[in-house]
């Protein structure tokens, strides 16, 4: 069980979560989302950074099987040794993205400051995209008998757009707004072995955690894009998309997500005209 490197980690906490307590799980999101603290500092101070006492990294690496905090922290440290790479929540703290502003007046200033956190957004997921798993995600949307799509509050407008993206290559879905209080019937139309696709991130709105939920308990299969592989949303999920967008100012920019949904919607173009289908993919107008 003991994870050998950064990959292993991530995985054995993902497999594992329901051993794991609540504030384990907290640790471990750190520890994946600040890499390069968790390598170089000592654990004072990653307690300071990250605001969880040290017996929960501890207790962490004890649960995963290490003898101690240090030899978990050996599998974070020597992949950085050679060469350092931040983690997306690193790399936002520290161009200031989240809250720096020369001039909070000036319209300028503003697209400025949106713009250079949105670009590490985008870059951040070029250099991870080989780890997302695109095609599995294409591969359970074309075997569904019947796809749902939520996504609720900031998470509307993905949900919107992947609705639309894939009627224009003929995939029937339902798109679950909440609209006049059918979003309950809508989901108990749903039997085991459809489809869910669910957009949301932290803090989730609590439809969303209860539809998921039910929709799990009846056997429907879930395809979850968010950026917390560790939350209740992922729980429930067969498959995760983690994808980081730039919070600033309270606004979630949704430029890294909205690209995975336009990859999903144009990737299936792609594989539905390589099975045979004539599709004509610079008209679709998405």
């Amino acid at each position: 069980m003991k994870p050998g490197n950064l990959s292993e980690f991530k995985d054995t906490v993902l497999k594992n979560r329901a051993m794991l307590t609540a504030r384990q799980l907290e640790a471990a999101d750190f520890a994946l989302n600040h890499p390069n603290d968790l390598a170089f500092n000592s654990l004072t101070e990653i307690s300071k950074l990250s605001g969880i006492a040290t017996a929960m990294f501890v207790r962490l690496a004890q649960a995963l099987e290490f003898k101690g905090f240090s030899e978990m922290q050996k599998i974070f440290r020597e992949p950085l040794i050679e060469k350092s790479t931040p983690s997306y929540s690193e790399r936002i703290r520290h161009c200031q993205g989240e809250e720096h502003l020369s001039d909070p007046n000036n319209g300028g200033a503003l697209i400025d400051s949106f713009a250079r956190a949105n670009k590490i957004s985008l870059d951040y997921l070029r250099e991870n995209s080989e780890d997302l798993e695109l095609d599995k995600a294409i591969d359970l949307i074309l075997a569904a008998p019947s796809i749902s799509i939520l996504g609720l509050r900031r998470s509307f407008p993905l949900a919107t757009y992947l609705s639309y993206a894939l009627y224009r290559f003929k995939i029937a879905n339902t798109l679950i707004t909440g609209l006049a209080g059918f979003a309950e019937d809508q989901l108990d139309l749903m039997q085991a072995g459809d489809l869910l696709i669910v957009m949301s991130f932290p803090p989730y709105a609590e439809a969303t955690v209860e539809f998921c939920a039910k929709a799990r308990a009846a056997g429907v299969r879930i395809l979850a894009i968010t950026d917390d592989p560790l939350g209740i949303i992922a729980h429930e999920a067969e498959q995760i998309i983690e994808v980081h967008d730039a919070v600033l100012h309270g606004f979630r920019s949704l430029t890294a997500s909205m690209c995975i949904v336009q990859s999903l919607a144009i990737g299936i173009g792609y594989r539905k005209r390589l099975n045979g289908e004539e599709i004509l993919l610079d008209e679709i107008d998405c």
